[in-house]
């Protein structure tokens, strides 16, 4: 407004994804096969595809798990229904090389309501439900 321009956001384009700081959250993000993998680090090393690949594996892994804890959200909310069938990955946070949590989100009939897990090395040591 008046002469006053948004700065460009910074970013890197590689092959696979382009990566994006968000100055106002203070982290990187990048898209890749339709999910979003956050680092919250102020400068971070570039991921190579096998990395992410590797994070994808971790969650897929568990999807049998997944399905039956999703399933069991979804029951228990009286004349409301929650599809548990409609669920996807939509968001990774890098925390380290060895640990990501994983946000699994649903169709508009699960409103705000989300599934948490968070891995290290795959294996799942924490998990959560909630909006």
């Amino acid at each position: 407004m008046f002469g006053f321009k948004k700065k460009p956001r910074s970013s890197i384009k590689t092959d696979s994804y382009t990566v994006v700081y968000d100055r106002k959250k203070n982290f990187w993000s990048l898209e890749y096969k339709g999910v979003e993998f956050t680092y919250a680090q102020a400068s971070i090393e570039l991921p190579k595809v096998e990395i992410l690949e590797l994070y994808l594996s971790w969650v897929s892994s568990h999807k049998d798990y997944i399905d039956k804890n999703v399933r069991n959200m979804c029951k228990g909310w009286g004349n409301v229904f929650i599809d548990p069938t409609k669920w996807h990955l939509a968001l990774i946070d890098v925390e380290s090389l060895d640990r990501v949590s994983a946000m699994i989100l649903g169709d508009d009939t699960w409103g705000d309501m989300g599934y948490d897990i968070w891995l290290e090395n795959g294996v799942i040591k924490n998990e959560g439900f909630g909006d």
